[in-house]
């Protein structure tokens, strides 16, 4: 299992702040979205960890939204399973938040129209939450090329992140993301029981 230390270490601290805007993002790291609107930094306030967790901070909406994002090489995980894991919390969130990742091969568009891919956007980070551990599962294929993961954030209110871990899992691991077609429609019919909500 891999520790995320370096996402600790994206900033450039200002050392009389507790909390800083973005000077700069560490090599491998890439803000995107439309980042006017956020301000993002590290937070040695509010910790699950006891060392600096990374924040996310709206107090002005935007229609889109940022997000803190990497990508590296599937060589080595190429047939395996793997998870990105952290421990999120959030105040008063409008719209929602949460981990995401993607598996592309060598075109972008290799897995369409069903992509490899978790947003959590079917199960987002809403309102205020407490220290919560999340996990995305994705099986990486033969053909994959690239493995794209971040932390992801639309609306109104805080986020925080921390403890990311990333590594390969047993097979035996359920799977997170929801198979659909390119119009994002499942491919067999869920929530027959009329349990499951929004």
């Amino acid at each position: 299992m891999v520790r995320l230390k370096p996402l600790l270490l994206l900033l450039i601290m200002i050392a009389e702040l507790p909390r800083i805007a973005v000077a700069q993002i560490a090599y491998h790291w890439t803000l995107d979205g439309k980042s006017e609107s956020y301000q993002i930094g590290l937070d040695s306030i509010v910790s699950y960890t006891g060392r600096p967790s990374i924040c996310i901070n709206a107090t002005t909406e935007s229609r889109g939204f940022i997000s803190l994002s990497r990508w590296f090489k599937a060589d080595l995980y190429r047939r395996k399973r793997v998870r990105l894991s952290a421990y999120l919390k959030s105040v008063d969130v409008n719209d929602w938040a949460g981990l995401w990742m993607r598996i592309e091969g060598e075109r972008a568009s290799e897995f369409t129209p069903v992509p490899i891919l978790d947003s959590m956007h079917s199960r987002p980070i809403k309102g205020t939450t407490e220290w919560t551990r999340y996990e995305l599962v994705l099986e990486v294929p033969e053909r994959a090329n690239r493995i794209f993961f971040g932390f992801l954030f639309s609306g109104l209110g805080t986020v925080w992140g921390d403890s990311f871990e990333f590594g390969v899992v047993d097979a035996r691991a359920p799977i997170t993301t929801m198979k659909s077609g390119s119009d994002g429609r499942p491919q067999h019919p869920i929530n027959l029981d009329f349990e499951q909500f929004e």
